[in-house]
């Protein structure tokens, strides 16, 4: 294992040489949901299809890691990458992003596969702060792995700095010569499988619970002036927040999809927000810390 505190290039940046990024609510780390080509809420290299580039992310049911689906990712040949720019053969890569106050203390993860003498495959998260990287935990696999069954994985933060980061993103690379700037070519004999990713421990920054496949994405955790709610994919319609001894000390109703609380005024403390649907049906609970 190596951390790459000097990388040149984060794969926030090589994404964004392809235009890939976006910005979402982490969720679906095991890859239970996907959207078209792609697992829901991960940015993947499968959108150089639009140009006529292979497809390098793929559903892999036949041996998953946890559930039904794993994700599955190659390196392809692809005719129309030099016009663009692109190397060929051509590295599959995923990514996803959320804005995150954490200084998480690990990132695990499940894996396997088989990589190419040549290649180093890459695993893991990174913290940054105004798109600056403040601290990672990168895994490499290394060249001539030839890893058949499944291995859990858990990779220390290593932090670079005392900032607390504005983003936190999670990132799979089947071959990474492409961060170090250097020259080289991937192999299509290259296939990384990986699944049921996860963020723990250190100070937590944000607050994420999933109920009925809905997600309810509170941040920055602890908050001492705002707190916000992406609400996005909830029916949510209302909400009460309660301090821990059960007193309602605010309620809500025609919330908006995207909702910024006002606790300037509250104590220091946890407090539990409630939400309710236009069926008067609670759908979900969320926790935060007022720290000032």
């Amino acid at each position: 294992m190596i951390k790459f505190k000097n990388m040149k290039k984060s794969i926030l940046t090589l994404l964004g040489a392809f235009s890939l990024i976006a910005s979402q609510a982490q969720s679906n780390l095991s890859f239970e949901t996907w959207t078209g080509a792609d697992p829901a809420s991960w940015t993947t290299s499968n959108q150089i299809t639009a140009i006529g580039g292979p497809t390098t992310v793929v559903q892999e049911t036949a041996l998953p890691g946890t559930g039904a689906i794993s994700a599955k990712l190659t390196v392809e040949t692809c005719s129309v990458c030099g016009f663009f720019g692109l190397p060929d053969p051509f590295p599959g890569l995923m990514i996803q992003q959320v804005p995150s106050t954490a200084r998480p203390a690990n990132c695990s993860f499940k894996w396997r596969g088989t990589v190419a003498t040549g290649d180093t495959s890459l695993i893991g998260a990174a913290v940054t702060l105004s798109a600056g990287q403040i601290g990672d935990a990168f895994f490499q696999v290394m060249p001539g792995t030839n890893q058949a069954t499944w291995l859990v994985q858990s990779i220390p933060f290593t932090y670079f700095s005392a900032s607390l980061p504005d983003t936190m993103t999670i990132g799979v690379l089947t071959d990474q010569y492409l961060l170090l700037g250097g020259t080289g070519t991937s192999s299509t004999s290259t296939i990384i499988y990986v699944d049921d990713f996860a963020i723990t421990g250190g100070t937590v920054g944000f607050e994420m619970l999933e109920t009925n496949n809905q997600l309810i994405f509170a941040y920055p955790n602890p908050a001492s002036t705002n707190i916000n709610f992406n609400l996005n994919g909830t029916d949510a319609s209302a909400l009460e927040v309660m301090d821990l001894s059960g007193k309602v000390v605010y309620t809500e109703s025609n919330i908006q999809l995207k909702l910024s609380l006002n606790v300037s005024s509250y104590e220091n403390g946890s407090y539990i927000v409630r939400f309710i649907n236009d069926k008067n049906e609670y759908i979900g609970t969320s926790r935060f810390n007022v720290v000032k």
